[in-house]
Order: structure tokens, then C-alpha cells, then sequence
């Protein structure tokens, strides 16, 4: 779900999950043109996951991932090759629906409340 190819045009990032009772999100990426299987990522699990889209950062050595839970939505930057991953920025007031990165580094994205409603409704003619 959700892929995202590289800045090179050489990958495709995208969330999978296998078709089993209890199966995690992860993020795969496989190298094009060919299709081969190059990696995944385990990934902390969320409400998120699987439902937001994934970035490359603009030098395509990472991937930008959304977590959300107990109300704080956060970027996570999984490197490519190396390193852990790292939390980038994190916001308590609104829930982050999707967002993209410019070539200079910059974020944008699309934020808002996540609300529920319960309308009763009655037949007050009987």
C-alpha cells in the first residue's frame, strides 16, 4: 500500500503486510525495473501504519514514515543503508493526515482533529 519511488527513479517503498492472523505492518522496498526484492523495515506498530504515505527524503537515503498514538502524531526517518531510526518532529494538537517533502528539505502536510459524532435518531410520532 501507499508506494513512493525513489528521487533516482532505482526504488519503490511501499507498506506491506502478510496475509496472517496477527501479521505486522512493515515498510518493503524492492529495486526497479525488475521488481527484486531489495529490504524491509519493521516498523513500531500504530493506528498509522499501512493508512499514511511514505516519503523519500530528497537525497533518497531514507524514507519518512507517520506514527500516530496516544494523541501525538510524529516523522519517523528510517535510513536506506544504515543507522537506526530517528524521530523527526512530533505534534500533540492535531492529528497529521498526509505530507510530502520539497527538494530542500521542507515539509508540508495536511493536519486537523479526528472527531466522532453520535446523532440519535427517534420516531417521536409513535
Amino acid at each position: 500500500m501507499r508506494p513512493a519511488i525513489s528521487p533516482d527513479g532505482q526504488y519503490v517503498a511501499f507498506w506491506q503486510k502478510d496475509q496472517t492472523p496477527g501479521a505486522v505492518w512493515r515498510i518493503a522496498v524492492v529495486q526497479l525495473p525488475e521488481g527484486t526484492y531489495h529490504k524491509s523495515f519493521d516498523v513500531p506498530q500504530s493506528p498509522a501504519n499501512g493508512n499514511t504515505n511514505l516519503r523519500w527524503t530528497p537525497d533518497g537515503k531514507s524514507i519518512v514514515y507517520i506514527d500516530y498514538r496516544e494523541g501525538t502524531t510524529s516523522f519517523w526517518n528510517q535510513p536506506l543503508n544504515a543507522g537506526a531510526t530517528q524521530k523527526i518532529n512530533e505534534f500533540t494538537n492535531n492529528q497529521i493526515y498526509a505530507f510530502d517533502i520539497a527538494q530542500d528539505g521542507r515539509y508540508i502536510f495536511s493536519r486537523g482533529l479526528y472527531t466522532n459524532d453520535v446523532v440519535v435518531i427517534s420516531d417521536a410520532h409513535r
